[in-house]
C-alpha cells in the first residue's frame, strides 16, 4: 500500500481475510486500505471483525467511526469515538475525528474544546474557524498569533483573515494570496493534445470500481465519491493525474515571480488527493473550502450545454461556511466552464456551484495538494 501497489494490497489482504486470521491488525489494516479506496461497506465489514476479536480495539473503533461519518451517520461515528476516549484517552486523534462531527452538527463550543485537545496543524485550524464562528473576535485574534508562531500559514487561517477583513473592516494582513481571485488559473486539457477518449475511458473505468457514495451535506441533488481516487491503479486514472500534476507545476511557475505565501511555503512533502462529484439536473453545491487542502481544483468531465449565461459555472467568493456576515457585501467571481476545462485556485477561497437545467449530468474530478505535515502532532 505505501508503495504505491493497492491492487496488490487489497488482493493479499482479502487472502487474509478468508483465512479467518485472528490477527485483528489485519482486519484493521485492511478496513483503512478499503476506506481510503473508497469502500465504505467493505471497510466497516472489515473493522467489525476486528472488533470481534478484540472488543477495545482503537484502531477497529476509529475505523468505524470514520466509516459512518463517511455514510452521513454522524451520531454512530461519536459513539465509536467516545469508545475510542474511552479505551484509552491518549489517542487524541480521536478527539479530532468527533470535532469534526460536532461541527457538522453545528455544536462550534463543543467541538472547539475537542480539536484543542489535538496538537495538530489541521486540527488548531479549525479550533479557531470554531472560535470565529462563534464571533468570539477577541479569543480568535489572540489563538491566531499563537498558532501563526507555531505553524505558520495554512489557508483555513487565511480563508479566516480574508473573510474578518470585510466585516470588521480592517486590513488582511495575512500574505497568503493577496488579491486571492488573482490566483485562479484556467486552462483546457484538450488544448494540450487529450481528447475525449481520456475522459470517457475515465467514467467508464470509475463506473466499474464499485466506489461507494459519500454523504455530502452541502451537496444538493447529486453524490460526492469516497475515498482517494487517485490511489487507484487504473491506466485513465493515473494518465488524468498525470496532466493535474504538470498543470500544479504549471500554476506553481506562473506565480513564482509575485510569491506569496502560497508558493513561498508550499508544502515540501504532500498528497493528490481527488473525489468525483455528480450533480443532476437543478443541483448544486454550496459555498464551502477544503480545509485539509493547500491548492485545490477541477477538472470538468462533462458540462451540460448552458439554458442561460451562468448556469453550471463555479462561483467564487470570500463567504461561506456560515460565517457571520453582519449584512456586508463580499466579493465575487464567477468562472465559466466547458468540458475539459481544469481550474486551480488557493484552498482559501469560497467556492460552490451555480445550479443549471439540464438533463445531462456535471460531473467534475476535484482535487486537492493535501500537506502531509496537517496531521502531525507537534
Amino acid at each position: 500500500k505505501n508503495t504505491g501497489k493497492t491492487e496488490k494490497a487489497k488482493e493479499l489482504y482479502e487472502r487474509l481475510i478468508e483465512a479467518n486470521s485472528d490477527n485483528v491488525s489485519i482486519y484493521v489494516n485492511a478496513g483503512n486500505l478499503f476506506y481510503s479506496l473508497g469502500n465504505n461497506n467493505k471497510a466497516i465489514e472489515c473493522h467489525l471483525k476486528g472488533l470481534n476479536i478484540d472488543s477495545k480495539n482503537v484502531g477497529a473503533l476509529n475505523g468505524l467511526g470514520l466509516a459512518y461519518f463517511n455514510k452521513g451517520d454522524v451520531d454512530s461515528a461519536i459513539d465509536y469515538y467516545t469508545k475510542v476516549l474511552e479505551v484509552d484517552s491518549t489517542q487524541t486523534y480521536a478527539n479530532f475525528n468527533m470535532a469534526n462531527c460536532l461541527r457538522h452538527k453545528r455544536l462550534n463550543i463543543e467541538a472547539a474544546v475537542n480539536y484543542s485537545k489535538h496538537f495538530s496543524k489541521i486540527s488548531q485550524a479549525q479550533e479557531l474557524e470554531c472560535y470565529y464562528k462563534l464571533g468570539d473576535l477577541k479569543k480568535f485574534d489572540e489563538a491566531s498569533k499563537v498558532f501563526l508562531e507555531r505553524f505558520g500559514h495554512t489557508p483555513l487561517l487565511a480563508t479566516l483573515s480574508a473573510h474578518a477583513s470585510v466585516i470588521y473592516s480592517r486590513k488582511d494582513l495575512l500574505n497568503f494570496c493577496p488579491n486571492p481571485f488573482d490566483y485562479i488559473k484556467k486552462s483546457n486539457i484538450f488544448n494540450d493534445g487529450h481528447n475525449q477518449d481520456l475522459i470517457n475511458n475515465f467514467v467508464a473505468d470509475f463506473n466499474n470500481l464499485g466506489i461507494t457514495k459519500k454523504e455530502q451535506s452541502l451537496l444538493k441533488n447529486g453524490f460526492q465519491s469516497s475515498g482517494n481516487i487517485f490511489m487507484q491503479e487504473i491506466e485513465s486514472v493515473q494518465t488524468i493525474k498525470k496532466i493535474i500534476i504538470e498543470k500544479i507545476d504549471e500554476y506553481k511557475n506562473k506565480y513564482l515571480k509575485v510569491n506569496p505565501g502560497l508558493i513561498s511555503d508550499w508544502p515540501k512533502n504532500y498528497t493528490l488527493y481527488g473525489w468525483l462529484i455528480l450533480i443532476n439536473n437543478q443541483g448544486h453545491l454550496e459555498p464551502h473550502v477544503h480545509k485539509e487542502g493547500w491548492l485545490s481544483g477541477s477538472l470538468y468531465i462533462n458540462i451540460p450545454e448552458k439554458l442561460s449565461d451562468d448556469s453550471g459555472s463555479i462561483k467564487f467568493s470570500l463567504d461561506g461556511g456560515i460565517y457571520p456576515k453582519k449584512n456586508h457585501d463580499f466579493p465575487e467571481k464567477i468562472v465559466n466552464l466547458e468540458t475539459g476545462d481544469i481550474v486551480l485556485f488557493p484552498s482559501s477561497i469560497f467556492h460552490s456551484t451555480i445550479p443549471f437545467s439540464s438533463k445531462k449530468n456535471r460531473i467534475t474530478l476535484a482535487f486537492d495538494v493535501r500537506p502531509k505535515d496537517l496531521e502531525e502532532v507537534r
